[in-house]
């Protein structure tokens, strides 16, 4: 019922946690915001998290969409959707659900499932105009994730944990309560006799992450979390300064172009701090591939050595294809193979290959168009435009987008081929903003 509701959002726990955490965010996202989305899982986290964005968007006549996405990896999934749906009616609220279509896994289960999960999340906020998405990790989440990573070599960037905003291509995700303990969330629901859904693999020791989870427990007091969560603040302040540095070296050694590749300058490289380099050459492969995900150290710094080392070589890293044949120059192109070799047009706008923004200037006819880099189009002979003079070896050109019908090729922008069809924007000049071209 209603009331339910109601009576969450006028308990003394509530509004506490309510004027604990709504400042840390509120000023983050922009007056003009109409529609944000939350991911629910139905645990204490989401379920906590999903009431009180109800009761702080509602102050900003802001539109609240809830999601859940089932992974379909247990019988008994379906059924806890049914029950998630359930419980959120009786609040007075409704979810969506997004259901993950998979072939049988038998390794890398809950890595495949969180990447799915975040792809899933990202485009339903993108067809729902929703640039901000909720996430309900807390701060026990955070002191696992530092732990684990610690284990796993991570470095200084990867041990400040996970961060309040993160930015995920277009989307935006927000977490409120990474300062907020697992316990304050679930003696809330038990006040107001909320009972979460309880997802059984949170307690499988196959997985890592349960099994850091054990041990934490036992290892760590309650009270020792809040210094925890100093000690994570003061490495995020010495990121801060890292971040300073590292815009230097860009400027200094980088230039980035509009059509998606790199050039770094060796010597202007050798000169800076190991840490320094490492941080540049994530900046320009994120910004190359489109892929913002971290990357593990060891590889990094493979590369690192390599360009340090004069090895004159080809490599491939981040879905980035690292030319080190130049003297004195490293070029950074887009790996075609981990390109998507064809995207539907489904709307007037799409993010293509998380790399290039693409949207129709006028209104879209009843035509299917699809989106490929231009390589795809030469292998398979789609005519329509005369692309003979490309050759296997141009790693830039081949790897740009061409829009196509099944009649053949409308346009390609970036070829000066009916460029007044569309617009395209290369996403990966973000981070170079400022810095020379």
């Amino acid at each position: 019922m209603v009331h339910k509701l109601t009576h969450l959002l006028s308990n003394p726990l509530f509004q506490n946690l309510c004027q604990r955490v709504i400042p840390t965010f509120n000023k983050l996202i922009p007056f003009e915001t109409q529609t944000v989305v939350v991911a629910v899982s139905g645990g204490p986290d989401s379920l906590i998290l999903s009431f009180l964005i109800f009761a702080w968007a509602k102050a900003r006549s802001l539109t609240v969409r809830l999601v859940h996405v089932d992974h379909a990896l247990r019988p008994e999934s379906s059924a806890q959707v049914l029950d998630l749906q359930k419980l959120l009616q009786e609040m007075g609220l409704t979810c969506d659900i997004l259901q993950w279509h998979h072939s049988p896994l038998k390794t890398g289960l809950q890595e495949k499932a969180r990447q799915a999960r975040y792809a899933l999340l990202t485009e339903y906020c993108r067809q729902h105009q929703a640039r901000y998405l909720f996430l309900g990790h807390h701060l026990d989440d955070q002191i696992e994730t530092v732990f684990m990573r610690l284990f796993r070599g991570s470095g200084l960037t990867g041990l400040r944990g996970m961060s309040l905003l993160q930015k995920r291509g277009d989307v935006t995700c927000v977490r409120p309560f990474l300062t907020v303990e697992k316990s304050v969330l679930e003696a809330l629901c038990t006040a107001v006799s909320l009972a979460p859904i309880i997802d059984p693999s949170n307690e499988d020791w196959h997985y890592t992450r349960v099994r850091w989870r054990k041990v934490l427990d036992g290892l760590i007091k309650p009270e020792e979390k809040h210094d925890f969560a100093t000690a994570l603040m003061k490495i995020r302040r010495a990121e801060e300064a890292m971040d300073h540095y590292r815009n230097k070296a860009l400027q200094e050694s980088t230039k980035m172009q509009e059509l998606g590749y790199a050039c770094l300058d060796r010597a202007a490289f050798e000169s800076y701090p190991a840490e320094i380099q490492l941080r540049v050459l994530t900046d320009i492969l994120q910004s190359v591939s489109g892929n913002a995900q971290p990357m593990r150290l060891k590889r990094l710094a493979r590369l690192q050595q390599m360009i340090l080392s004069g090895r004159q070589t080809c490599h491939t890293l981040q879905g980035c294809l690292v030319d080190l044949h130049c003297f004195k120059k490293v070029w950074f192109y887009r790996e075609y193979a981990q390109i998507p070799p064809v995207m539907k047009l489904t709307s007037p706008s799409m993010i293509w290959d998380h790399r290039f923004s693409i949207k129709i200037k006028n209104n879209m006819d009843k035509n299917e168009y699809y989106v490929s880099p231009i390589q795809y189009l030469k292998i398979n002979g789609i005519t329509g435009f005369d692309l003979d003079f490309l050759k296997a070896s141009d790693k830039v050109i081949s790897t740009l987008p061409v829009i196509y019908k099944k009649t053949g090729i409308v346009s390609v922008p970036h070829l000066n081929f009916n460029p007044q069809l569309f617009s395209i924007t290369y996403l990966g000049m973000t981070k170079f903003k400022g810095l020379k071209t």
